[in-house]
């Protein structure tokens, strides 16, 4: 892909169609078990990821504002840098969140969200962050006084690690389509 340096199109406003924050969904997954990810001609969305044998995504509920994802502009001695953050409020401290977050300290992942605003043509629906180079947990904070005592995770890009592209839409053909893919990485790959 070639690097573009010009404006090639405007920003249009859907004067009927009012944004709105937060998500309804997020999946998490290790980066090391994705097989192949498929994009869009200008590399601005992603329209397949397929994940190695016996791998799958997880499920991280939460409430409609708990699970975020963003991303933040710079520009370095290599061009431009994104920086990728995912966070997720965890509602329910058990033995078994606990276990899982030890599991996660060295961990890449990528993350996969719903968007609540899902776009005025349904295309903008899921966000994913960190496709390309992963994140690792940069914030585990608890504290029992705050925040009704819920544990906020954060994964972020690391130093030196930054993507090419902010948050990329997932988005392929429609919205049966593209719902069927979420479904799948759900699901053990076969």
């Amino acid at each position: 892909m070639s690097c573009i340096s010009e404006i090639a199109s405007g920003i249009a406003k859907d004067c009927a169609t009012r944004p709105a924050q937060g998500t309804s969904q997020a999946l998490y997954g290790n980066l090391d078990d994705i097989d192949t990810v498929t994009y869009s001609a200008d590399g601005g969305v992603v329209t397949g990821i397929t994940r190695k044998t016996g791998k799958q995504m997880y499920a991280f509920e939460s409430t409609d504002n708990g699970n975020s994802v963003a991303h933040t502009f710079s520009r370095d001695e290599y061009g431009v840098a994104y920086t990728h953050t995912s966070r997720h409020t965890v509602l329910d401290n058990t033995e078994t969140i606990t276990d899982m977050k030890v599991t996660l300290g060295d961990a890449r992942v990528f993350t996969v969200v719903q968007r609540i605003f899902e776009g005025s043509d349904n295309t903008g629906k899921y966000a994913v962050a960190g496709i390309k180079n992963g994140m690792k947990l940069s914030v585990d904070t608890l504290d029992t006084n705050a925040n009704n005592g819920t544990n906020l995770l954060e994964f972020a890009t690391q130093a030196g690690e930054e993507e090419a592209l902010g948050l990329a839409n997932l988005w392929n053909t429609d919205e049966t389509t593209t719902d069927a893919i979420i479904t799948a990485l759900l699901t053990i790959a076969l």
